[in-house]
C-alpha cells in the first residue's frame, strides 16, 4: 500500500452538482504505508525509479514527475457518489472510477474517497 499527494486541483460545481474537476498528482513523494526502516526507503526508491538501472520498473518520477486525474462524471445520491475520470500516469491515460462521499457544508465542497486501487498493468507497469 502506498500514498501519493495532490499538488493542485480544482472542482467546478453548479447548484451542488459537480460539473468537472482536474487534479495534478505529485509523483515524487511516494510513501509506502506498509513497510518501515531500510525496507521502506528501498521500496520507495524503487517505486520512484530513482535506483540506477531500475528507472523503468515503476513510476520513473524523474521522467514523469506528475500524474493527473480529470473527472468525467459524478453520479449518485445522498452524499454517496461514484466518481469517474481519466487517470494519467507515465503519459498513459485510462478511465477509472471509485466510490466517494460528497458534502456541501456552507459555501464549501468536500469530496472524499477511500484508498483508490488501480491495476498498474493498464499503465504499462509490468514489474514482477
Amino acid at each position: 500500500m502506498g500514498m501519493l499527494s495532490l499538488s493542485e486541483g480544482f472542482v467546478s460545481v453548479m447548484d451542488k452538482d459537480i460539473q468537472a474537476g482536474t487534479f495534478v498528482i505529485d509523483m515524487k513523494p511516494i510513501v509506502s504505508t506498509d513497510t518501515e526502516g531500510r525496507m521502506k526507503d528501498n521500496l520507495e526508491a524503487h517505486l520512484k525509479g530513482t535506483v540506477e538501472g531500475k528507472e523503468g520498473d515503476f513510476f520513473n518520477v524523474n521522467k514523469y514527475p506528475n500524474g493527473a486525474f480529470s473527472i468525467t462524471k459524478v453520479a449518485g445520491e445522498d452524499r454517496k457518489v461514484i466518481v469517474s475520470g481519466n487517470l494519467t500516469l507515465l503519459d498513459k491515460t485510462n478511465n477509472t472510477r471509485f466510490p466517494s462521499t460528497v458534502s456541501f457544508p456552507g459555501d464549501s465542497m468536500f469530496l472524499k474517497s477511500k484508498p483508490i486501487m488501480i491495476d498498474r498493468i493498464q499503465w504499462g507497469i509490468n514489474y514482477g
